[in-house]
């Protein structure tokens, strides 16, 4: 048998497509405050780089973090309360728009030898190891793997080699991304495999939604701790957005009483 004809060992990598909590906490507002937000993010990444460990116990692959360099302290920390053993490899993000760092990391990864890749973010919190596991045997038998976010995106993709052009003239970041991705696919004859839609979460209703949702089973620690980040303002949250919009779910949240005044006595 030449070499040519062996077949080449499935060499795997899921990346974490993410940014600093401060980058996170500047372009979504989740919770009350700046510093809320970025919390809340870190709690989000610690979450899923625990379900990607949990992946890791039943099919072999390795973890990619694409972020901020000032963010990998972060990640590292992260990391030390995981179970040992657990690792990652860093990439920094290079480029100015959403295009050019995903691209960048596509091909940085792709360069280090990989052949089946997946991609998730930081934000679909019911992304499970069986997600994970059924990305990667679905790419033994499909080019391209996605997995839609109900805004219209994806919260996950999925490719065996290094399809740059699918990714060619898609509006990042609009209702319309998913939607792009497949007819890219299509027109280049490429083998396509659709997973479970999930939810993304992007704002405060996003968040209250997931947190209303009874499907938390192993989610229950994350349900937790998001309350507490929370505290204060979880029942702002929780009951009065449904009813009030946002204006005056600001005013009553952050209104200061009017000045007393006393009557004069007659």
């Amino acid at each position: 048998m030449s070499e040519k004809s062996k077949i080449q060992p499935e060499k795997r990598a899921l990346i974490l497509y993410t940014s600093h909590p401060q980058k996170e906490a500047s372009r979504k507002y989740l919770g009350n405050s700046a510093h809320q937000c970025q919390s809340i993010y870190r709690a989000f990444l610690k979450h899923i780089l625990s379900v990607a460990t949990d992946a890791q116990q039943v099919i072999n692959f390795d973890v990619i973090v694409v972020s901020d360099q000032p963010d990998r302290q972060n990640i590292d920390r992260i990391y030390q309360s995981l179970p040992k053993g657990s690792d990652y490899t860093f990439v920094e993000h290079r480029g100015k728009s959403f295009g050019e760092k995903f691209d960048h990391a596509l091909k940085a990864v792709f360069n280090k030898g990989y052949n089946q890749l997946a991609v998730i973010g930081n934000d679909c919190l019911d992304i499970t190891p069986d997600i994970i596991q059924s990305t990667f045997q679905r790419l033994t038998a499909h080019d391209v793997v996605l997995g839609p976010s109900k805004d219209g995106g994806f919260y996950l993709v999925g490719i065996r080699e290094s399809h740059a052009s699918l990714f060619d003239d898609v509006g990042w970041c609009t209702g319309g991304v998913f939607e792009q991705v497949c007819q890219n696919v299509e027109r280049q004859g490429k083998s396509l495999s659709l997973l479970p839609g999930l939810s993304d979460i992007d704002t405060n209703d996003d968040l209250r939604q997931w947190l209303l949702a009874p499907h938390h089973h192993g989610n229950h620690w994350l349900y937790l701790l998001i309350t507490h980040l929370l505290t204060i303002q979880i029942f702002p949250l929780l009951y009065l957005i449904p009813f009030i919009n946002k204006f005056h779910l600001n005013k009553r949240i952050w209104q200061k009483p009017p000045p007393r005044f006393d009557f004069p006595t007659m």
